[in-house]
């Protein structure tokens, strides 16, 4: 697909928003975001909008991004500054709806929230949004008050009457009955069969031996227990998007490699600390520490180690609090799951 726009993602700051800069590089069309910032207070992608003219039809691109959270994809630790889209689209419509007879917003916000600016009154002009990150509105698409909406699930072909300026015909394809039925390219293939062989001689290299196969339980266990030895904390919850997939299947004994700790963490997601008060602490805790032999003392301020994607998220899942402190430890669970491998195996007994 020969592409004429994008609209930057979470993902995108997985490695840090100076890579941005490399993406916007390397992409054959203009990555646009109008609502987040570089620390320095510049627009992270190549503009905020742009009009493309097509055959004398005047289209409006905007593209905004919500999902980026202070807690969510390591924004905390990078400062980058993200704008309400709802703030910033009220902004942008008057300013870019005079320049065209179409208005299209690129958006990576998830269904749900594409539809509530569909509805905000607030937001009228917007006559198609293009949604991605989660969720769907179906094969066919939908249409909120006077604006439609498509998800990256499927894409639309769009009729415009340019004497009305309104649409006349909005059909949504999906995306997956499209693509399924074409052959691999072999320049792809090829790609990913060079990329394959040089990533074997990094990560086909066996850190440890696990004894006995562990259960999904047991695998939990170990999880929070190498956040927790890693960074020096009192607990851990090992819970969100870094816990395992396959793994809590089970754990079968033999082996463990690098790449299967890296399947199995795939983001590079960081250790935060926060910090509660021994009285507040949640009901996940007060077992864990049961289950440890440990004594909490209600006045006493303890450590705890989670991840740093969607840490808002999981404090809800906690129970108790308030939870403060957010104090970044610039380590990776990943690195602490490799680390606590190689240094003590797969032992789960705790002393108390």
């Amino acid at each position: 697909m020969k592409y004429d726009y994008g609209v930057i993602g979470n993902h995108e700051f997985d490695h840090g928003w100076q890579q941005i800069l490399e993406f916007r590089k390397t992409a054959t069309h203009p990555l646009l975001c109008a609502n987040v910032y570089t620390p320095d207070g510049q627009i992270i992608g190549d503009a905020s909008y742009e009009i493309k003219d097509l055959d004398g039809m005047k289209v409006g691109i905007i593209g905004v991004n919500s999902v980026l959270s202070p807690f969510r994809g390591n924004v905390m630790e990078q400062k980058v500054r993200l704008e309400d889209v709802t703030k910033c689209l009220k902004r942008l419509i008057p300013e870019v709806r005079p320049k065209c007879d179409l208005l299209v917003v690129l958006s990576h916000c998830g269904a749900d929230t594409d539809k509530k600016f569909a509805a905000n009154a607030e937001l009228k002009g917007i006559d198609i949004i293009v949604g991605g990150h989660a969720g769907s509105t179906g094969d066919k698409g939908i249409q909120v008050s006077s604006t439609y909406i498509v998800q990256n699930t499927g894409y639309a072909e769009v009729t415009f009457d340019l004497n009305t300026k309104r649409i006349v015909s909005f059909v949504v394809k999906n995306l997956r009955e499209e693509v399924e039925p074409l052959s691999p390219d072999p320049k792809v293939e090829r790609l990913i069969a060079d990329w394959e062989k040089k990533l074997d001689k990094e990560l086909n290299i066996t850190i440890a031996n696990n004894p006995a196969s562990l259960s999904k339980d047991e695998i939990i266990l170990f999880v929070g227990k190498a956040m927790r030895e890693s960074v020096g904390t009192d607990f851990a919850y090992p819970f969100g998007y870094h816990i395992p997939n396959r793994w809590l299947e089970g754990l079968p004994a033999g082996p463990v490699t690098l790449r299967d700790v890296f399947l199995e963490f795939p983001y590079p997601e960081l250790i935060i600390n926060l910090k509660c008060q021994g009285d507040k602490l949640g009901k996940y805790f007060l077992e864990d520490a049961k289950n440890r032999g440990l004594v909490i003392i209600s006045d006493k301020e303890y450590t705890i180690a989670v991840g740093s994607m969607d840490v808002g998220g999981k404090i809800k899942g906690f129970g108790g609090g308030p939870y403060g402190g957010r104090e970044s430890t610039e380590i990776l669970i990943r690195d602490a799951i490799i680390d606590h491998i190689k240094k003590k195996g797969f032992k789960l007994k705790e002393k108390p």
